[in-house]
Formats: structure tokens, sequence, C-alpha cells
């Protein structure tokens, strides 16, 4: 910056002026004015050019620490945000893990729920609180023809007991009378001249109507002794009681029910 101009430069200029000066004026030489003109001019344009590199090169320094302080802050900023951007995917990574728990949660209860519904409803059937179809056999009873009270053409209460006893050792998974559904709670006795089953009075004929296996209920009935007692007092006393075999019943459930739990008691 001190020595701006080549040494060469200088030399040609000299050269140029020497060759001037000698030449007499008017002889088509060069004005010695014209070439001081032109070396100062040069000489100004060099000088503004190492200016502008002097003072873009102090500026460039006056920024230089500014600039490094923006650069770490950058990079703080950038390694700052990377830390959070690591945080989120840790926490991303977390929430996914909970919500995979809690969904296997949920299908286990769902599927416990099923179960649950299941249990009650094969509960219900046997309790006699569900409906239930399914095929089976229908049994008519009915008072003897012109049969007078004592004479033993008239139905019981025992006899119907011993006829339902039959069918559950014979194999019948739900029985209804005149469509009441019999359960665990379901009383069979006379009131007055009537039997009633759970306090609700019946008229002959009597229809009973059991499901099971039509193919071994029937003849598994009258094995039984509640069939051998019928089987007489059809023959002795000219009581009604006719079988079928149906494909499909339908027996209600007892909506009069109100039995909440039970246990058995000792050995079944």
């Amino acid at each position: 910056m001190t020595n701006t101009l080549d040494a060469d430069y200088e030399v040609v200029a000299s050269r140029r002026s020497a060759a001037a000066g000698a030449s007499p004026r008017g002889d088509g030489g060069g004005d010695p004015r014209s070439g001081w003109s032109n070396r100062a001019g040069i000489v100004a344009a060099v000088t503004a050019f190492g200016v502008l590199v002097g003072v873009s090169a102090v500026k460039t320094a006056q920024d230089q620490p500014q600039a490094t302080a923006e650069r770490a802050q950058l990079i703080e900023q950038i390694e700052a945000g990377q830390g959070r951007l690591d945080d989120l995917h840790a926490d991303l990574s977390a929430l996914q893990a909970d919500i995979g728990r809690r969904q296997q949660e949920l299908a286990d209860e769902a599927s416990a729920a099923s179960r649950r519904t299941d249990d009650l409803q094969h509960l219900g059937m046997s309790a006699g609180t569900v409906a239930v179809t399914g095929p089976g056999m229908v049994i008519t009873l009915d008072n003897a023809r012109h049969a007078v009270p004592g004479a033993g053409g008239i139905i019981l209460d025992s006899d119907v007991q011993a006829l339902v006893n039959g069918l559950w050792v014979a194999g019948a998974e739900a029985i209804a009378i005149d469509g009441h559904r019999l359960t665990a709670l379901t009383s069979i006795r006379f009131a007055g001249q009537a039997i009633t089953v759970d306090y609700r009075s019946l008229t002959p004929p009597y229809v009973v109507e059991a499901i099971g296996n039509p193919d071994t209920l029937p003849s598994r009935l009258l094995e039984t002794r509640g069939g051998q007692l019928w089987l007489g007092l059809r023959a002795n006393y000219g009581i009604t009681f006719e079988t079928q075999t149906e494909s499909r019943i339908t027996v209600a459930g007892d909506a009069y029910d109100n039995l909440l739990w039970a246990r058995p008691v000792g050995s079944r």
C-alpha cells in the first residue's frame, strides 16, 4: 500500500517523457503536460483502488468479531434446537408406547367383557332368566274324562313335580309349563283346587315344553321314576299323557327370578 506503482511502469514513463522532450514542437510529438496528466490519472486510480482495498480490509477486520459471535450464537441455536427435537422424539416414543399399552389394555378389557357376556348368557340359560330356543318335546297333560275329585283321575301337584324332575334327569335343558319357565326357585303346588306355578294358577290341559335331544329325551324320560309314574296314571286312571317331539321350541325367560347369586354346598 506504501508503493502502489510497479518499478517497470516508472521506467516506461521516464522514457516516454525523455522522448517527448527531444522532439521539436510541431513535429507530431506529444505534449509533456499530457503525459503528466496521464500519469496523475493512473496514480489517482491506483491510489483510489488501494484505498478501497484498505477500507475493505479494515472493515472486514472490524466485522470479524461480530461475525464470529453471530456464528457462535447460530451454532448454539442449532444445537439447542437439535436438543429440543431429540426431546420431542423421546416424548413421541413414550406417548406411542403409552398408546400401545392403553390399546392393549382396552383390547383385553373388551375381550374380558365379551367373555363375561358369554358367561352371563350361559348362566342366564341355566338359571332360566334368558329365553332359549331348540329342539325338544311337548307333553300334554289333562285330567281323566269325567274325573271325580278323590277318585284318582285328577292331576296332583306332586304328579307334575315328578314329571318335571324326570325331565331334568332325562337331560332336559329348559322346561316351561303353560309358558311359565321353571327355575331353581320355581314352586309347583296346589292352591285350593288349582295347580300353581310360581303362584300363578293353571287350568288343564297343562302343556309342558322341554328343550333337549329329541332322539333320546322321550325314551330316557320313560326310564325315570317320573316317567313310570305317568305311564301308570295313564293306564290306571285315564289321565292324558301325550308326548310329541318338535324340531324347534322357544321357552321364554323368567322375568320374576330375583336370585342374585348362589354357590353349591358340598359335593354335587
